[in-house]
C-alpha cells in the first residue's frame, strides 16, 4: 500500500537476484510475490531496476556502513 509505484527485487540467500517485479501499482494491497524462494527484498523507485539494467542471476552486494 505504498503511495508510490515501486520496482521489487527479491534477492537469494546465495545473495542472487532471483527475480523483480517491475512498476508496481500505488496504495494496492495485492501479494506481491517472488515466484521462487527469496530471503531478502530491495524496493527501489518505479524505473531504476530497468534503468540499472539489473535481472535475474545478478549478484548483490551488501555493504555495512557505520
Amino acid at each position: 500500500n505504498t503511495p508510490i509505484s515501486l520496482d521489487i527485487i527479491y534477492i537469494s540467500a546465495a545473495k542472487k537476484i532471483v527475480s523483480i517485479a517491475k512498476k508496481t501499482t500505488p496504495l494496492s494491497e495485492d501479494p506481491i510475490p517472488s515466484g521462487v524462494p527469496a530471503q531478502y527484498v530491495l524496493e527501489i523507485r518505479a524505473g531504476e531496476a530497468s534503468e540499472a539494467r539489473l535481472k535475474p542471476g545478478d549478484p548483490v552486494e551488501f555493504l555495512h556502513i557505520e
